[in-house]
């Protein structure tokens, strides 16, 4: 039995009334048949707010394809399986543990080589009073515990992220709310 080199095969099934049809089973495809696909609708790019026109490749689109973007939806996704995924976390820090371990004088390593980077630093943290850089300069993995926090009643109250926290950093004020005073049952007022 002979058989027909690629390129001089003839689809047999398929009629010219088939190319003018694509909707029918064994229609050839034209490579302009995408003009005639209803567009997707534009969305609004919830990092930059500016309308765009969404990829038909790409389903559920939500961000624009700027740069930032694109930095912007890869954080957030990063930062929401962070405090989602037990596991996604866990491996994060054994990776960084491992790395640690292979590299342990990178750090005094790069403060040579950046003095300028060092000095700044160093003066910045210099500025604060004593105690404020223990909570603002946080790592992604650190927890503080405090010792001797009485128990009682507490107002949790979100700090706006200082220029040197990481990106899930969460940091917060926690303030009394004292017991026999009036500003126990407005303590959900500020909230609304």
């Amino acid at each position: 039995m002979r058989v027909a080199p690629l390129n001089s095969r003839i689809d047999h099934q398929t009629s010219r009334s088939d190319a003018q049809n694509p909707k029918r089973h064994g229609a050839r495809r034209s490579h302009t048949d995408f003009l005639w696909r209803t567009p997707m609708e534009p969305k609004i790019c919830p990092c930059c707010g500016e309308v765009f026109q969404p990829r038909p490749q790409v389903q559920n689109q939500t961000y624009c394809s700027s740069p930032a973007c694109q930095r912007e939806r890869r954080q957030a996704w990063q930062r929401k399986k962070l405090q989602d995924d037990r596991f996604y976390r866990e491996n994060r820090q054994d990776a960084q543990r491992a790395w640690r371990e292979r590299n342990p004088d990178y750090s005094s390593n790069y403060r040579a080589k950046n003095q300028q980077y060092a000095d700044r630093n160093r003066d910045q943290q210099r500025a604060k009073p004593n105690g404020a850089q223990r909570f603002e300069l946080s790592k992604t993995d650190m927890s503080i515990l405090i010792s001797g926090f009485p128990a009682g009643i507490y107002r949790i109250r979100p700090v706006p992220l200082s220029q040197s926290a990481k990106m899930d950093a969460w940091i917060v004020e926690i303030s009394p709310v004292c017991g026999d005073c009036p500003c126990k049952t407005d303590a959900c007022k500020d909230r609304t």
